[in-house]
């Protein structure tokens, strides 16, 4: 299929890439219609490998999105009840003052629970059992639902281990999203534990900025402050205490650890996921349609219209990231004017929205079913000066291209 782009388009591109982006694609739908699918620069920054409509990049915590439908779909269908406490479907998990923790305090980031297990590896978080049994061995930092505390990592065991339970065939996570999420909806390209055959087309990550510096640390580590969304910390700044506990070191998002072929096969439901641009916009376009694509229901319009309310104490400041963080009650950023929120997917609450480490994201305007995807392998920290920031104009053009689509109708 060839590139699908406009003028426009091509220059918010161009300037991204003048602003040190290595290798992209970007992806827009209109009410169930793709607009762009267009891709540009270096898969590999080292061979200068072209990106193409094929290539896969790391997600980050993008992958959360899928994780969320699925419980939503589960609780579509009436296996999950967001208040109940997460002990009715994994006994084992209430235990250790565990008990009073429900599945919306998951979902919307409130369960108290947002470290990774002492002494994790990187070989031990690609280990499914090893993870559950030492979550159910865990003991809260907080009390359930009195602080917000983003769960970076540790969100997709909690809701990948419901799903799996409350599914009456007990799939793993992974295979439930592949058959209930992207074959219906025709998305091709989301992997959750990649096939280590379709390796070849995974971009390498890179953290060096813009004019060749590295931001942070090495050519190998990323700062932790871009382990959650750039959108949330700058480079080098003062951060809560427990983001350390939320992304240990030793598992830390960045280039040393995702490009490695063994963390891209793993199934890791809270930041592993592998995609192409249009697989995440398809995606949102789905959630921005009211959760019905090309005639495809996946989430009822209740549900849809659910995740776009704002959790309880929606302006606390996160005890991880060390800000504000717009939440809504079922596991998605919204839109707003509020600071903290990434500025390219606008200010309207109707927006559903997830970024990921490094700059990664994809968001869906239930309003105006606007959807956009963008994926990288440059990753970078919190970019404050709009000048500089490389999605602000990517982001502008969608919503002049949607607007022009429905003046035209």
């Amino acid at each position: 299929m060839d590139r699908i782009s406009t003028a426009a388009m091509d220059e918010a591109i161009a300037r991204a890439l003048k602003l040190g982006e290595v290798g992209l694609q970007v992806a827009v739908y209109h009410r169930g219609r793709l607009l762009i699918d267009t891709w540009a620069g270096a898969a590999d920054p080292a061979d200068r490998t072209p990106v193409t409509r094929e290539t896969l990049f790391p997600i980050f915590s993008v992958t959360k999105s899928f994780t969320a439908v699925a419980c939503h779909i589960q609780a579509d269908r009436g296996l999950i009840d967001y208040d109940a406490p997460i002990a009715r479907y994994w006994p084992e998990f209430g235990v250790n003052g565990k008990d009073g923790i429900t599945v919306r305090h998951v979902l919307s980031h409130r369960s108290g629970v947002p470290q990774m297990p002492p002494g994790v590896t990187v070989e031990t978080m690609c280990d499914w059992d090893w993870m559950i049994r030492n979550i159910e061995k865990m003991e809260p930092l907080f009390p359930a639902d009195s602080q917000s505390s983003y769960q970076a990592f540790i969100f997709g065991w909690y809701i990948g281990e419901i799903v799996r339970r409350t599914d009456p065939a007990k799939r793993p996570i992974n295979h439930f999203i592949a058959e209930e999420i992207c074959a219906p909806l025709g998305i091709a390209n989301f992997h959750l534990g990649l096939d280590p055959a379709l390796e070849p087309r995974v971009a390498t990550l890179t953290n060096v900025a813009h004019g060749g510096q590295v931001p942070t640390g090495d050519a190998g580590t990323v700062s932790l402050t871009t382990a959650v969304a750039p959108s949330h910390a700058r480079a080098g700044e003062d951060v809560a205490p427990y983001l350390s506990l939320a992304v240990p070191p030793a598992v830390a998002t960045g280039p040393a650890n995702f490009n490695r072929p063994d963390v891209h096969a793993a199934v890791l439901p809270g930041a592993g996921g592998m995609a192409d641009a249009r697989s995440v916009a398809r995606l949102y376009a789905m959630l921005a349609c009211g959760g019905e694509l090309d005639g495809v229901r996946i989430l009822s319009e209740n549900t849809v219209k659910g995740l776009t309310q704002l959790r309880k104490d929606p302006f606390q400041s996160d005890r991880v990231v060390g800000r504000v963080a717009i939440l809504g009650q079922g596991g998605f950023w919204l839109g707003s004017d509020h600071p903290g929120v990434e500025a390219a997917v606008g200010t309207a609450p109707s927006i559903l929205c997830h970024p990921g480490a490094g700059g990664s994201i994809g968001w869906g305007d239930t309003a105006t079913g606007l959807a956009v995807a963008i994926c990288h392998n440059r990753m970078f920290s919190r970019i404050d000066d709009p000048s500089q920031q490389p999605w602000i104009a990517i982001g502008d053009v969608a919503r002049d291209l949607a607007a022009e689509q429905d003046a035209l109708a």
